[in-house]
């Protein structure tokens, strides 16, 4: 008897501090009213989301703002291409062309070489495909092969195919990048160079 005493005043204190919490709940989170407003469901939200074109919030990607105060979502590659025209400016660079001056060539080429291995060692080689596309970075690759480096095995589609076939993801990857970020400048072939100016 003197259990079941015990057990109805538990029980009876169970609802009392069950009520007590969910009153103290409810005075202190406000329930939005949903029957009319679908927007304050999401109000706890910052207004002032970036999201990509798959609606996905890339919190790690630079914005700046321009003058018609909009802001402006720049990728790896717009990144490049900016720190590329610094290091243009800064060492006189003239224009990227195949008449281009030798050593400024070989300056080029090598801060590129430089860049890319800065993307490699902060694990942005997949960023930048993403950023220009994979199928984009594909064909852009099989161009490369073909028009760039000019090696006589890799002018077929089948040869190159095979070829990419044998290496590493990451060789690969490496290797779309590079044409990808020589051709954001417009950066001449080493074929088409010595060809101009011999």
């Amino acid at each position: 008897m003197a259990s079941k005493k015990i057990d109805k005043k538990f029980k009876k204190r169970v609802k009392q501090v069950k009520s007590k919490v969910s009153k103290e709940i409810e005075s202190e989170v406000s329930v939005p009213d949903t029957e009319n407003d679908v927007s304050s469901l999401l109000s706890f939200l910052p207004n002032n989301l970036h999201l990509n074109d798959n609606f996905t919030l890339k919190e790690d990607e630079t914005w700046l703002e321009n003058d018609n105060a909009k802001k402006i979502e720049t990728n790896e590659i717009d990144k490049f291409v900016y720190k590329f025209a610094l290091f243009q400016n800064e060492n006189n660079i003239g224009m990227i062309s195949d008449s281009m001056n030798p050593e400024d060539w070989i300056e080029v080429d090598s801060f590129i070489f430089k860049y890319l291995y800065k993307l490699a060692c902060e694990n942005k080689i997949k960023t930048v495909i993403c950023d220009y596309g994979i199928s984009n970075g594909l064909m852009r690759l099989f161009n490369f092969y073909k028009d760039d480096l000019c090696i006589g095995i890799l002018q077929e589609d089948t040869e190159i195919l095979d070829y990419i076939s044998k290496q590493s993801d990451t060789s690969i990857d490496t290797d779309i990048v590079l044409a990808i970020l020589r051709e954001s400048i417009g950066f001449t072939s080493y074929a088409k160079f010595i060809g101009k100016n011999e």
